[in-house]
Order: C-alpha cells, then sequence, then structure tokens
C-alpha cells in the first residue's frame, strides 16, 4: 500500500512540474474566482495555490481568507483579463453563471467580460484532496493554451 501512495504522489508533483515547466515564465494573468453569488476565493485557500501555480494572480490574493465576499465595484476595480467560473456539475450550469456575468452592464468593462474570457474548474478540484494537483494542469491549459502541450 506505501508504494501506491508514494507512485500516487509522484506522479501528482510530476503533473505539476509539468505544467509550470512549460509554463516557464509566462506573464500570469489576473484571475477573478466566479462561485456564485459574491464569494470568490482569497488568498489563503488551495484555490489560490492552484491559480498560481497554474500562471495566474488571483486578484483578490490579497483577502487573508479562504472564501471572502466581494462587491462588484471591487472586481471591477481589480479587472481581471480572466474568470475562473467553478463547476458544480449542473447547479446551477455553467452557462448560465457566465450569462449573469454578461448581463451585468456595471461589470462590461473588466477585460475578462468584454473578451469573454472564461475558463472552468470543478468545485472538486478546488478543495484539499486528491484532484487539487491534478487541478494545476487542467487550469494553466486554460488559462495559458499557447503554451501547454
Amino acid at each position: 500500500m506505501p508504494e501506491r501512495a508514494e507512485k500516487l504522489v509522484a506522479d501528482m508533483r510530476a503533473d505539476i512540474a509539468n505544467a509550470t515547466t512549460w509554463l516557464g515564465s509566462v506573464q500570469p494573468l489576473k484571475v477573478f474566482v466566479y462561485d456564485s453569488g459574491d464569494s470568490t476565493a482569497g488568498g489563503t485557500g488551495i484555490g489560490n495555490e492552484i491559480i498560481r501555480l497554474a500562471g495566474g494572480t488571483n486578484v483578490f490574493a490579497d483577502v487573508h481568507k479562504d472564501w471572502a465576499d466581494v462587491s462588484w465595484e471591487q472586481v471591477l476595480q481589480r479587472a481581471p483579463d480572466v474568470i475562473v467560473v467553478y463547476d458544480y456539475f449542473g447547479t446551477p450550469p455553467v452557462a448560465q453563471k457566465v450569462q449573469s456575468l454578461l448581463d451585468r452592464p456595471e461589470l462590461a468593462t473588466v477585460p475578462a467580460i468584454r473578451n469573454h474570457r472564461f475558463v472552468t474548474l470543478a468545485l472538486q478540484d478546488t478543495v484539499l484532496g486528491i484532484r487539487a494537483p491534478y487541478a494545476v494542469s487542467r487550469l494553466a491549459a486554460q488559462l495559458h493554451p499557447d503554451r501547454m502541450r
């Protein structure tokens, strides 16, 4: 059993190392996490680390919480390049979450909204557990598709 665990950990580390190698010195994109409602990933949770390793900078990394309630004015001021939409597998659908952001006139000048830069991660990928390390390469491929192979 310990051998299986060691192999799994080595595979996780290799997946992260491959992603960060492919990214190289890429310019990090400013990322806003949209879960639903007014909460977003703060700077102390695993979601923040996944974003960092995947070539992004969480626009709310300075918030010293795992999750934080933020205003749309703050999102506008921080001008994210990309919005990561957490997928709850249908409740509500990702397309509905994206449309709700596109329908907010106050966000029209946010670069991610203006350029329709939305990517997704399954909610299960963003909590501590076996899926989080693999989320790095999945997110990196969406943030920087030109760099990932």
